[in-house]
């Protein structure tokens, strides 16, 4: 699923800004994220949206930040969030031919 209004699509842009952020780490960054995200239930869009922003502007980056996201025990309170976005974005963007895993 990716982002349909307004709302979804500036969460997403700050989700995408999160994920470049080069001047803290990655955790770091997705934490202040997470934790500052309002509860809705757009985060699975918003993850989503972000993440295949990310694959098309730098597909190593993208596979990098999926790792992470998989494997950082400093997420783990965060991973249900996560963990629908993550397969169903690993699932899309295999079947158009980009391999992230």
């Amino acid at each position: 699923m990716l982002c349909h209004t307004q709302e979804c699509k500036s969460y997403a842009d700050l989700a995408f800004k999160a994920l470049r952020n080069k001047r803290q780490p990655l955790v770091k960054s997705l934490k202040n994220f997470l934790s500052t995200f309002p509860k809705t239930d757009l985060i699975g869009d918003i993850l989503t949206t972000a993440l295949h922003q990310l694959a098309e502007s730098d597909p190593t980056a993208c596979r990098w930040t999926i790792w992470i996201l998989q494997n950082s025990s400093d997420l783990q309170p965060y991973f249900p969030l996560i963990e629908e976005s993550l397969d169903l974005t690993v699932k899309e963007l295999q079947d158009r031919g980009i391999i992230l895993t």
